[in-house]
């Protein structure tokens, strides 16, 4: 963590880390992602195995697996962002890509 982190946000961040994964947080399992403000502690949950959504401007529902290098799933300190870090997809015009 750098010094641009709030550190009671990274403590919050590591308490939830425990709290789920039943130890501490290692490595790159705790992150600074891009804000609005600020950048966002963010930790560790897994890897994306798919995403499912319905589009914005056909509102028709979509699913895609991811395979080879999957995204890893990192959520903000209090649990209420969600945010996708590294994989091998793109998304293009026909949507998410392996």
């Amino acid at each position: 963590m750098t010094d641009a982190a709030d550190p009671a946000e990274v403590e919050k961040a590591r308490k939830l880390f425990r709290d789920f994964q039943d130890r501490d947080p290692a490595g790159s399992e705790l992150i600074l992602v891009g804000g609005l403000v600020r950048p966002v502690v963010a930790l560790a949950v897994g890897a994306a195995v798919a995403i499912g959504y319905k589009a914005a401007g056909d509102g028709k529902d979509y699913y895609h697996e991811f395979e080879n290098v999957r995204p890893t799933v990192f959520v903000n300190a209090d649990g209420s962002q969600i945010y996708f870090v590294g994989g091998s997809y793109r998304f293009t015009d026909r949507g998410f890509l392996r």
